[in-house]
């Protein structure tokens, strides 16, 4: 990390601005951060000057893609996976048959009620703020590939039966009460090339899915992106996502300015004894 600017220091604060870079040990591939234009915002006229970071886009998609890379990143849905996703009952299995609801696909294919187990991979992340589309502006836009890989039991095979990757796209607005962020999607598609459109067949196949079943599967499972698109906002993001922390002397804020996201702390006067009752140790001192 290196200082990229001369340190601005007034009275009562002072901004300081650095560049630096993320490595994931054991990953040969790096980020590429690239020189974005990053300025504080402050409200003079209400006096209000929050301590604050910036998050530039290019960093912002670099963390994206170096968590997703991980095994953090990666999600296996099977029926127990499945229901502590929908805690609200929605889903109670995870089968060919459940599922055909939305995609028939696996069902037409492998038969009724064959207990689904699914891999999802996620790659090439690109993250805009502020973005700009044809209803106005939105927090946060991002474009990224899916990896989707389905075994099921009782079929009379082992293994990857349907694989195939898609590229898609969502919007969201996101701010943040207390202790909890609240998001709203407003986007959750696929981001088809206008010019070459989508594959007409899976990566991996061995249903013998036809060019015309896998054109019917691309459209429900378009139609299924946005049914969890509706199902995040009504169930998940609903009573907002809980924050690593609920400490009450600690104040977080965000807004989003054209490529930056700031992140805003502010402590309460009292922060100093909260501080002292959480980490001071009285060994170390004696």
């Amino acid at each position: 990390m290196r200082q990229v600017r001369n340190p601005n220091i007034t009275n009562g604060h002072a901004d300081f601005f650095m560049h630096g870079a993320m490595e994931i040990y054991g990953d040969a591939e790096y980020c590429t951060l690239d020189p974005d234009e990053m300025n504080f915002v402050e409200d003079i006229e209400e006096e209000v000057f929050w301590s604050q970071f910036i998050v530039s886009e290019s960093m912002a998609t670099c963390f994206l893609n170096k968590y997703f890379s991980s095994e953090l990143g990666k999600i296996f849905i099977d029926t127990n996976t499945a229901r502590e996703f929908a805690y609200d009952g929605a889903v109670t299995e995870f089968t060919t048959s459940t599922l055909a609801n939305h995609i028939p696909l696996f069902e037409n294919k492998m038969g009724a009620d064959k207990p689904l187990k699914m891999n999802l991979s996620f790659r090439d992340f690109w993250l805009d703020f502020w973005h700009e589309d044809a209803d106005g502006f939105v927090d946060i836009a991002v474009t990224y590939t899916m990896e989707m890989a389905i075994a099921a039991d009782d079929i009379g095979y082992e293994g990857v039966v349907f694989r195939d990757e898609f590229r898609l796209y969502s919007t969201m607005n996101a701010q943040v009460d207390r202790d909890k962020v609240y998001l709203y999607m407003f986007e959750n598609e696929l981001d088809v090339d206008p010019q070459y459109g989508q594959y007409s067949g899976a990566r991996e196949d061995m249903l013998e899915t036809t060019e015309a079943e896998y054109r019917e599967f691309i459209s429900d499972f378009g139609f299924y992106l946005n049914y969890l698109r509706k199902y995040l906002n009504n169930v998940h993001f609903q009573d907002g996502l809980s924050l690593p922390w609920t400490a009450e002397e600690i104040k977080f804020d965000l807004q989003f300015e054209k490529q930056q996201m700031h992140v805003f702390i502010d402590l309460t006067d009292d922060a100093d004894e909260w501080f002292e009752q959480e980490f001071w140790d009285d060994d170390f001192e004696n």
